[in-house]
């Protein structure tokens, strides 16, 4: 009897100590894959400063073929495990995406499941047709110059923002626009709509009045002028010897004129 106490006294520290090794083992795995995760989150894990772009119905599989044809990622293994604990696959946006050296995984995942874009400036100067201004505008947003000219000669459209065709291309204020890449078609033109009403505010409005002309004329004799000469300080002169004659009654006389109807 006493020899089986003493026994199962020398059992109980061989016990204990395999506990204490299991759990220290344990506590070790646990530990290792945690930092593993924290890094898989926190970690920065974009190359350089990528731009990327999601087009309408993009899958997560095509998400990740665009990250890796731009070389924009680290650590893959990273994106997709976030990107699946945020259920990113199933909150896919389209977008033209700045990706930037310092993000970590989950701005990144944040980033894109939000659709945080970054606007692009859009420049237009001296466009003398539809087509020419679909194509320089089509490099920059998502509607491509088909759509862009479809709307340009959709009668019923230009009715409604109040112009006719012959009249359109004056709501097309030249200027730098910021448009995000997800842009529409009809979006564009609703935009250049209220960009028009914002520049022909009563004060500018009152100026053309007092010459005797409306905005879509403005518009029409400063594109005359504009083609006339390349030199600013020739303008003035230019636009007060068509004045004049517009005043008087003469006929313009100006080349543009023939310039743009022959389409040359």
């Amino acid at each position: 009897m006493a020899i089986n106490n003493k026994n199962k006294l020398m059992t109980f520290p061989r016990v204990g100590r395999f506990i204490i090794i299991f759990f220290s083992i344990a506590f070790l795995i646990t530990a290792i894959y945690s930092y593993k995760l924290y890094t898989y989150i926190f970690n920065e894990n974009v190359k350089g400063s990528p731009v990327i772009i999601l087009p309408e119905g993009s899958t997560f599989s095509q998400v990740i073929d665009t990250l890796k044809a731009n070389d924009a990622l680290i650590n893959y293994k990273a994106f997709e495990w976030v990107s699946k604990k945020k259920e990113y696959p199933d909150n896919i946006k389209p977008g033209r995406y700045h990706l930037t050296a310092e993000m970590n995984t989950n701005e990144i995942v944040n980033l894109l499941r939000a659709g945080i874009q970054e606007p692009l400036d859009v420049t237009f100067n001296n466009v003398r047709f539809k087509e020419d201004l679909a194509g320089k505008v089509s490099r920059y947003i998502q509607a491509d110059s088909l759509s862009l000219i479809n709307l340009f000669t959709n009668n019923k459209k230009i009715e409604e923002l109040g112009f006719t065709p012959e009249t359109f291309n004056a709501m097309f204020i030249p200027n730098t626009y910021e448009f995000y890449w997800t842009t529409t078609a009809e979006e564009f033109a609703d935009r250049m709509k209220k960009e028009y009403e914002i520049f022909w505010n009563e004060e500018r409005s009152e100026k053309a009045n007092k010459m005797g002309l409306t905005p879509v004329e403005v518009s029409t004799l400063a594109s005359i002028v504009r083609e006339e000469t390349n030199k600013k300080d020739e303008l003035a002169r230019v636009a007060g010897v068509y004045l004049n004659r517009l005043t008087r009654g003469i006929p313009l006389q100006a080349d543009p004129t023939v310039k743009f109807a022959a389409g040359n």
